[in-house]
Parts: C-alpha cells; structure tokens; sequence
C-alpha cells in the first residue's frame, strides 16, 4: 500500500513539471491575475523554444498575445509572473520583452 502511494505522489509531481505548449487563446484569457499569470508562465518557456515570435510584425504579435501591458522604446512587453509573499510583498516579477 505505502509503495502505491509513494508511486501515485513521484507520478504527480512529475506531472506537474509547470511546463505547457503555448495556446494563444489560453494565454489571453481573462481572470484572477494569479491564475493568469501561472498559466503564461507555464507556457512562456515553450514559446520561446518555438520561434513563434521571430519575424512577426507589432500587428501579429499582438494577434497572437494580445494587448501588451507596456511598450517602451521597441519593446512590446508582457506581464508574465508576479510572484507575492504575504501580504502586498512582491517576491519577484517577469515580463516578456518582444
């Protein structure tokens, strides 16, 4: 029975390794920013990989990821990740720069 356990759990948590294929529609639902967040970032590593974003023009980028949350200089940036401790600490925070 313990083995059986310890199997079922090991099978989980590799399952659960936080990576996703990109879904552009997945990636541009709307919710709580928590969720929304956890999903992008799942995927961010697999768009990356892909070479989606090389050669695309501001319009596809957009299409794709939808509106970005800031454009500074030439980039077209994306919130990918706040991560909060308690309260209102910011433990870390990611954005995709295009």
């Amino acid at each position: 029975m313990k083995s059986t356990l310890l199997i079922l759990i090991v099978l989980v948590l590799i399952g659960c390794n936080g990576i996703e294929k990109f879904d552009s529609d997945r990636w541009n639902q709307k919710g709580v920013d928590w969720w929304m967040t956890d999903i992008r970032e799942n995927m961010v590593q697999d768009l990356i990989d892909s070479d989606t974003l090389i050669s695309l023009n501001k319009t596809s980028i957009e299409a794709l990821l939808g509106k970005p949350d800031k454009i500074e200089n030439n980039s077209i940036i994306y919130l990918i990740r706040e991560k909060y401790e308690r309260d209102i600490d910011l433990a870390y925070i990611s954005y995709l720069h295009v």
